[in-house]
């Protein structure tokens, strides 16, 4: 069965990111389009080709365990990791974990002080741990796909944003 994707790159076309439609779909429904609606966010699941090609073949998403308001998201149900596990598993060890995402109450949204903290924590861990870098961060808009805010972030608060509204 063929799967459809997009694909997306920096203007240098140092990185390449292809995203499933399902993924972009299951994402659409953590959108924060109302008021009342609080930060959701999860694990990005998928292949790495070489040293510059993602392709998000899934990710999690929230459940009773993390931790979620209007305007936080903290991620730390371990049905996360295990999601990964399978996967890595199943694909025999093809699927990883290749980033985070979460949403933002913004039409245009960028990362938070919060977020590039945490962020660089993480990729000062996983490096460490797994040497597992770069990382993917994908935070998702009130509106739409095109105006998401998703970079390869390489540490040391050094990040490639990748344009979503030229996707292919």
């Amino acid at each position: 069965m063929e799967v459809g994707y997009v694909t997306l790159s920096d203007q240098k076309h140092t990185f390449y990111i292809r995203i499933n439609l399902d993924v972009l779909s299951k994402l659409n429904s953590f959108r924060q389009v109302k008021g009342y609606m609080p930060e959701s966010g999860g694990v990005l699941i998928g292949e790495v080709y070489g040293n510059n090609g993602f392709w998000i073949k899934d990710v999690t998403i929230p459940s009773k365990k993390d931790i979620s308001s209007r305007f936080r998201f903290i991620r730390q149900d371990p049905s996360h990791q295990q999601i990964v596990e399978n996967w890595h598993t199943k694909s025999k060890g093809t699927m990883q974990y290749l980033g985070e995402w979460h949403s933002h109450p913004e039409k245009k949204p960028s990362p938070s002080l919060i977020d590039l903290c945490s962020w660089k924590k993480l990729s000062l861990k996983m490096g460490r741990q797994m040497g597992i870098q770069p990382f993917l961060f994908l935070i998702l808009s009130m509106v739409d796909f095109q105006r998401d805010w998703i970079a390869v972030y390489e540490g040391r608060n050094n990040y490639t944003v990748l344009d979503a509204s030229a996707i292919t």
